[in-house]
């Protein structure tokens, strides 16, 4: 429940976006929603630097008292956000933030205070998958069992990234909309507390190596698998934001290109979903027991990619091509972090704490997030080809793969 909060919230704010500004006196024009997007998305930068941090506490504490910790600080920095706006939709009025010169310092203060709020959430919730993946890979499994474990994690994410959007189409008002997240974390609270988690610390610090400094972790880790996690999700941040250009090509008017828009993307959520629920897993003991290796299957997912960008970089685009190269693309992007993430574990397990790797990839895939929006609109205003990008930066990606599991092989 944790994950699917984490993925709701990281979408349902976005879909809420227009009616957030009105409310806080930014009006219906997106070009005057700098400063409110600066608010929104202070959570990301938080979500960078608690990583960290909360890879080494979970290292060293108890899990358990760790959880409750992050999920009572995500519920009182959601609540204490949707609070505000409570007060403000209820007569706490705000002057225009579009004129500077109007600027009260009630509307400044209220306006640090909500950023505060979104940056605490996403320190809290930086936790989450660091506590999800350092409790399934306490165990020694089989390789294939590992990764259909941190695939059906990542799936958790995506499917919460999914239902965000939806929720927005629900008759709530706006402030029990963004309470959502809060309410799904106070639900697997319930549900903790009605069942037995029995957890050996002693155990749990016995199997693991000793807490290290973050950048000792980062310098430790392989540059190999470090660079595929910011690859793949600067290519995730790319897609996303290709699309739309593709879809002006096909000469559909503003309402009709966002219509399609979103049908893209729920193509694509759907897509992820099946591939780390039911796809991926049932192929990959397949593929393992025919090929007799652990690097076939990653590479496949790589060359999936290409191929996908293969796709977008033809000359002449239709939607069955579209179509099909988001699909592979999907494929890719669903198993690839599975197969990293664990391929880490096992090389650096004895060295670094699995929740310091864990925290690690996600201060990574932060980064690649944000680099791949940059890399995105800076080659918009150039006008150049996004997909020929996307083509070198999926190729380095699959020698990135192999170079990693090459280094566990050898």
């Amino acid at each position: 429940m944790q994950l699917i909060a984490l993925g709701v919230n990281q979408t349902l704010l976005i879909a809420l976006l227009p009616q957030l500004a009105v409310l806080l006196g930014f009006g219906h024009n997106p070009e005057d929603w700098g400063l409110l997007l600066l608010v929104m998305n202070a959570n990301l930068p938080s979500y960078w630097l608690a990583s960290g941090w909360w890879g080494k506490k979970i290292t060293c504490g108890d899990t358990n008292q760790i959880s409750k910790q992050a999920n009572y600080g995500f519920i009182l920095s959601i609540s204490l956000f949707v609070t505000l706006l409570l007060l403000i939709e209820n007569g706490l009025e705000l002057p225009q933030a579009t004129n500077t010169d109007s600027m009260s310092l009630l509307n400044t203060l209220l306006l640090t205070v909500l950023a505060l709020c979104r940056f605490a959430s996403g320190a809290f919730a930086s936790a989450f998958l660091p506590l999800a993946q350092t409790n399934i890979t306490q165990t020694p499994e089989a390789y294939e069992t590992n990764i259909s474990k941190l695939s059906h994690l990542s799936s958790l994410i995506t499917l919460g990234r999914f239902i965000g959007p939806i929720l927005v189409l629900l008759p709530f008002p706006l402030v029990l909309h963004l309470i959502i997240p809060a309410l799904l974390i106070l639900v697997s609270l319930i549900q903790k507390s009605r069942t037995t988690i029995i957890q050996s610390n002693e155990a749990q610090n016995a199997s693991v190596a000793t807490a290290q400094k973050q950048i000792q972790v980062f310098k430790l880790l392989s540059k190999p698998g470090l660079t595929a996690a910011l690859l793949t999700t600067s290519m995730v941040a790319m897609t996303q934001l290709v699309l739309l250009p593709f879809i002006a090509k096909f000469g559909y008017t503003e309402k009709q290109a966002s219509h399609y828009y979103a049908q893209l993307m729920i193509y694509l959520s759907v897509f992820v979903i099946a591939s780390q629920r039911w796809l991926l897993p049932y192929l990959i003991p397949k593929i393992a027991q025919l090929t007799k290796s652990q690097t076939a299957y990653p590479l496949l997912l790589s060359l999936c990619l290409i191929l996908g960008t293969v796709l977008l970089c033809l000359p002449q685009q239709n939607w069955p091509t579209l179509l099909l190269a988001l699909a592979c693309i999907a494929i890719a992007i669903a198993g690839l972090p599975a197969c990293y993430t664990h391929q880490l574990f096992e090389q650096h397990h004895i060295q670094i704490p699995r929740a310091q790797i864990s925290a690690a990839i996600a201060q990574v895939h932060t980064l690649g997030h944000l680099l791949g929006t940059a890399v995105t609109a800076a080659l918009l205003a150039q006008n150049l080809n996004i997909a020929h990008v996307q083509l070198a930066l999926a190729t380095l990606l699959l020698f990135c793969i192999y170079a990693l599991f090459q280094k566990h092989t050898i």
